[in-house]
C-alpha cells in the first residue's frame, strides 16, 4: 500500500504540474511568439502525449486501487465518511479532468498541429477556412486545458486536506 501511495502521490504531483506548466507558459508563449510550431514539438519529438497518458494512467490507477481498497476493508463505511467523501469527490474531478484531457484536448491539439502544417505549407496563400480552423483548435485546447488544470487542482487540494476533514 505504501508504495502504491508513493506512485499516486509522485504521478499525480508529475500531472498537476504537467497541466498547469502548459496552461501557464507554453501555451501563452507558443501564442506570443512560435506558434503551433512550439506545440508541435512538444508534442511529436518530446512525446508530451507518452508523459501524459503514463502519468495520467499512473495516478487514476493507483487512486481507484488505494480507495477500493479502503471501501472494501470497511465494507463501504470509511467511503461515507468525510475524508472519503472528500477524497471521492477529488477523485471524480480527477476523472473528469482524465476525460476531457483525452476526448477533448488531445483530439484539438492533434487537430490544431495537422491544420497548422497546411497553414505552414500554404505560406501567405493559407485559406482563410484553415487560418480560422487553426485559430478554433487552439482555443478548444487552451480552453479544455484550463478547466483539466483547475480541476487537477481541486483535485490536488481535496488530496492534501481530506485526512484533516472532520
Amino acid at each position: 500500500m505504501l508504495a502504491l501511495r508513493l506512485v499516486h502521490i509522485l504521478a499525480g504531483v508529475l500531472w498537476v504540474g504537467a497541466a498547469a506548466m502548459l496552461v501557464g507558459f507554453v501555451l501563452p508563449a507558443a501564442r506570443e511568439g512560435g506558434g503551433i510550431r512550439n506545440v508541435r514539438q512538444l508534442i511529436r519529438v518530446h512525446r508530451l502525449p507518452l508523459y501524459l497518458s503514463t502519468v495520467l494512467a499512473l495516478t487514476l490507477l493507483s487512486g481507484l486501487a488505494m480507495y477500493g481498497n479502503l471501501a472494501v476493508v470497511t465494507h463501504g463505511a470509511w467511503a461515507l465518511t468525510r475524508p472519503g467523501i472528500t477524497l471521492g469527490l477529488g477523485g471524480i474531478a480527477a476523472l473528469v479532468a482524465a476525460g476531457l484531457a483525452t476526448f477533448v484536448a488531445a483530439p484539438a491539439v492533434h487537430r490544431a498541429i495537422d491544420v497548422g502544417d497546411r497553414v505552414q505549407a500554404a505560406g501567405a496563400d493559407a485559406a482563410a477556412e484553415d487560418l480560422a480552423a487553426l485559430s478554433r483548435a487552439q482555443a478548444r485546447y487552451a480552453r479544455t486545458m484550463g478547466v483539466v488544470t483547475v480541476l487537477l487542482l481541486g483535485t490536488a487540494a481535496a488530496m492534501a486536506v481530506a485526512r484533516y476533514v472532520q
